[in-house]
């Protein structure tokens, strides 16, 4: 189910063997950066927990940071044993928390082109990560629906 949304929002994750050049998929990063899984950080400091959902340049930057520290994706990362790792992904989190704010995209929602079918699963999507409000999810569907 995933996946399909993941072809339509045209950005995957390829893992690639520098040595052999072998390649595969990563989809569980793919889903990440393209907003289908939460993508949440506390900051203890600040009380705060900031989202960022399908914002692929802060999450592959943090995903990178991950990678070189020899830090593998889960659900939930702890790096409070790792102080400059840390610092560095606070760092990514602010700067992408604070980037949007004066010039924030509207979610982009799915294109009329496509199948009523493939646009609702679009819009769960959307819905499910939080890119959308319950409010816009219930009011699009109905327009969905309607066009069918």
């Amino acid at each position: 189910m995933t996946r399909t949304s993941n072809f339509n929002a045209r950005r995957l994750v390829v893992l690639v063997d520098p040595a052999t050049h072998e390649h595969q998929i990563d989809w569980d990063r793919t889903a990440l950066v393209n907003g289908l899984m939460p993508a949440t950080f506390n900051l203890v400091e600040e009380n705060r927990t900031y989202d960022l959902s399908g914002q692929a340049g802060p999450l592959m930057e943090i995903l990178q940071l991950l990678k070189a520290n020899g830090i593998p994706l889960n659900r939930m990362t702890d790096v409070r044993s790792k102080p400059e790792l840390r610092r560095q992904i606070q760092d990514v989190v602010r700067r992408a928390a604070a980037q949007p704010a004066a010039g924030a995209a509207q979610p982009a929602f799915p294109s009329a082109e496509r199948p009523a079918a493939q646009r609702l699963e679009e819009l769960e999507a959307l819905r499910t990560t939080g890119a959308i409000t319950d409010d816009e999810y219930a009011a699009k569907r109905r327009q969905i629906i309607s066009e069918i």
